[in-house]
């Protein structure tokens, strides 16, 4: 796989997907924007060119950088979750209703999961009805829409089991905890989430374990 990736830059060069400089075969950015990034596990903050690229993957116009934002994010998500070798899932779309070529969510969490060794599991949960779009409300609405929105579709995954979170943009946090409430009552050990970046009203996510 590394020999075919090779031979692809040679006919196809990888650009940074922040100033489209062209990169090393196995890179995402080049080194000045790698720089201008968050260090560790601190977070990717959805403002200026973070906030244009995450546009552009979510219009459905550029999948690959789900890829992109996951190899990005993989260092520190491994760090915060330490020896813990979760499930990961995504946040998903009402499907009925879908009409997205693809769930950013889906993308960015497989990708992530590969990177890291994990398993996947895109339809663990479910969207049970459609929902206004969050970034049209305020943070109290945001709460009571995605109230009891998502649903285990596979318990039986779940049960026992240490949850990684996916999705593309954590605002809030609200989607998130509904989602982790879902899989918490679906027997689910602790929640973690990852996204490819938070705006900076977005609440500190911590694991969640069942209690009692």
């Amino acid at each position: 796989m590394d020999i075919l990736k090779r031979i692809g830059a040679i006919f196809y060069p990888p650009r940074c997907i922040f100033c489209s400089r062209v990169v090393h075969y196995n890179e995402t950015c080049c080194p000045d924007c790698r720089a201008r990034l968050p260090q560790g596990s601190e977070p990717f903050f959805y403002k200026g060119v973070v906030r244009e690229r995450l546009i552009s993957f979510k219009s459905v116009r550029h999948r690959e950088l789900g890829h992109a934002f996951a190899l990005l994010a993989a260092p520190g998500v491994k760090a915060a979750l330490g020896e813990t070798r979760p499930l990961v899932c995504c946040v998903p779309n009402f499907e009925p209703e879908q009409r997205r070529v693809y769930n950013p969510a889906r993308v960015f969490g497989r990708a992530l999961a590969k990177e890291l060794g994990l398993p996947f599991e895109g339809a663990l949960l479910i969207q049970t009805r459609k929902k206004q779009a969050q970034h049209m409300l305020s943070a109290r609405e945001r709460l009571h829409n995605v109230e009891d929105l998502f649903a285990v579709a596979l318990p039986e995954l779940s049960e026992g089991r240490d949850i990684l979170l996916c999705d593309d943009i954590i605002t809030t946090g609200a989607t998130l905890n509904a989602c982790a409430k879902a899989l918490l009552e679906a027997g689910a050990r602790q929640v973690f989430g990852a996204g490819c970046a938070r705006s900076e009203q977005s609440a500190n996510l911590r694991g969640g374990e069942k209690s009692g």
